[in-house]
């Protein structure tokens, strides 16, 4: 496993975070099979916290949503989160990537990697975005000639 800053920070309770054999990409895996509990919020009131909570519940329906992962992400991020939001970015790096989505892919896998550079799973999705976006463009091109 690559090293990170992140350990298993932004993990809710009954959830373990593991690599995948080729560390490719990072999986969830529920170990109970009660949906699990929303973060707890300090203040209610507060406007960013209810969008959180707001964004979480549509998570929980549609958890390869891309755009809602990001808008958690950026949510987090504005709350100070930073380390729950980097894991919903990378969620959301790894839906774009097999959506096919390549140049949002590398977008967000470069703000990932200015944040962490050292992170090799972005490092490698960036790297596969890439590559499969440079293909796709040589494939237009021979069947625009």
């Amino acid at each position: 496993a690559s090293p990170t800053r992140l350990g298993r920070a932004g993990q809710r309770p009954g959830q373990r975070s593991s690599l995948t054999a080729s560390g490719a990409s990072r999986q969830r895996v529920n170990q109970s099979s009660a949906p699990p509990p929303r973060p707890q919020t300090q203040d209610a009131t507060n406007p960013m916290q209810r969008a959180l909570q707001q964004y979480l519940t549509h998570l929980e329906l549609d958890p390869r949503n891309a755009k809602m992962q990001r808008q958690v992400a950026e949510i987090l991020h504005h709350l100070g989160r930073d380390d729950e939001a980097y894991l919903h970015w990378l969620d959301a790096s790894e839906i774009l990537l097999a959506q096919q989505h390549w140049d949002e892919c590398l977008a967000l896998c470069e703000r990932l990697l200015a944040i962490n550079p050292h992170d090799r799973t972005v490092q490698d999705r960036l790297r596969q975005a890439r590559v499969s976006r440079d293909q796709m463009r040589e494939i237009d091109r021979a069947i625009g000639e």
